[in-house]
């Protein structure tokens, strides 16, 4: 429950909340009954969300930015993208890339283990990279400078490692998409 409520902390302050009017908005979406654990979910939606408001309120503080992703990493992103496009209109990759920097792992040595996990899932090594051009938001661009900056002992392979452990960590923790949004009708 402790990691929940780290993750939550993070999420909140991601989100420009504190902890308690986190938990104070979601339970005014779900009501006063609706369980804790269901708060970590909300708050990831709600992160994408501010990241997608962001970009549209704020677009000329978002710099484009070119990242090498793990080519599986990078293909469920775009897939993801795709299919939420049906309830979010313009929701791109980026999105979702800024959202997993924004709230994932702020301590270096959570950072590590966070890409230590994620490389140990595949081999210990980081396949040929695939390219993705997003526009991130200052904070995103933040996030990134601080993991450069606290693992320049790593090189750029493992910013690379990092953002791909970010994002499969972020899109990993989502809710299933609808159904009708993954592109199923229910029909045999």
């Amino acid at each position: 429950m402790a990691t929940d409520f780290r993750q939550l902390q993070r999420l909140a302050r991601a989100l420009g909340l504190t902890y308690q009017q986190l938990l104070a908005r979601y339970r005014a979406a779900h009501g006063r009954g609706a369980p804790r654990a269901g708060a970590l979910t909300w708050a990831r939606l709600r992160a994408l969300d501010d990241s997608l408001a962001g970009s549209l309120a704020h677009a000329p503080t978002w710099a484009l930015l070119s990242l090498r992703l793990d080519p599986e990493v990078l293909a469920r992103l775009v897939a993801r993208a795709d299919a939420d496009r049906a309830e979010r209109d313009r929701i791109a990759p980026g999105h979702y890339i800024d959202a997993a920097l924004r709230t994932g792992p702020r301590r270096p040595t959570e950072q590590r283990a966070c890409t230590r996990n994620f490389l140990q899932a595949r081999g210990n090594s980081l396949p040929r990279t695939g390219l993705i051009t997003v526009r991130l938001s200052p904070d995103a661009h933040t996030a990134l400078r601080v993991l450069r900056s606290a693992h320049a002992d790593g090189g750029r392979s493992f910013v690379h490692a990092a953002a791909s452990a970010l994002t499969d960590h972020f899109l990993t923790r989502l809710p299933p998409q609808p159904a009708a949004a993954a592109g199923h009708t229910g029909r045999p």
